[in-house]
């Protein structure tokens, strides 16, 4: 069984918003179930909608099959926004389960912090996909620094 605790979205239509999505899932070990030893703990959500006014970061998640969810949403103005830093501070239990603190902070055009959020993702021992996810972050302000470039041409280029 190949397991994943990632799905990585990239959309970038002409016609659209810029999407940047990241949806995560939590696994807990059921060591005493053989029928279902990896099960979802908790789900978490990560949005970039790139818009021609603002930057929106939506956070959002659940807890395994409760209804206890939550929802934290950023609006930035473009015009405000300069770029974002992503710090990942690491560490492994002995079980080889990985944690990864990943610390956003979206920075303005006179170096104003706009936005402070921490994520905190905890990937499996068997899961397949962490470079994927770390990558997914080290990319991420190039994403949108192409996304508002992309809007920044379609502006001029429906002006003339």
């Amino acid at each position: 069984m190949t397991l994943k605790n990632a799905e990585i979205f990239i959309e970038n239509n002409s016609e659209k918003p810029k999407t940047i999505s990241l949806k995560f899932t939590d696994y807990t070990t059921n060591e005493n179930r053989e029928d279902h030893p990896v099960a979802p703990l908790y789900i978490h959500t990560f949005n970039v909608y790139v818009e021609p006014n603002e930057i929106i970061f939506d956070f959002g998640g659940k807890r395994g099959r409760k209804d206890e969810k939550y929802c934290t949403t950023y609006i930035i103005p473009t015009k405000k926004f300069d770029y974002l830093i992503c710090l990942i501070n690491s560490s492994t239990d002995s079980k080889g389960h990985g944690t990864k603190n990943i610390s956003l902070n979206a920075i303005g055009k006179h170096g104003e912090t706009l936005m402070e959020a921490t994520l905190k993702l905890s990937f499996h021992a068997e899961a397949t996909d962490e470079r994927e996810v770390i990558g997914f972050f080290q990319r991420l302000n190039q994403e949108i620094q192409e996304g508002l470039n992309t809007l920044e041409n379609q502006a001029f280029y429906t002006s003339q």
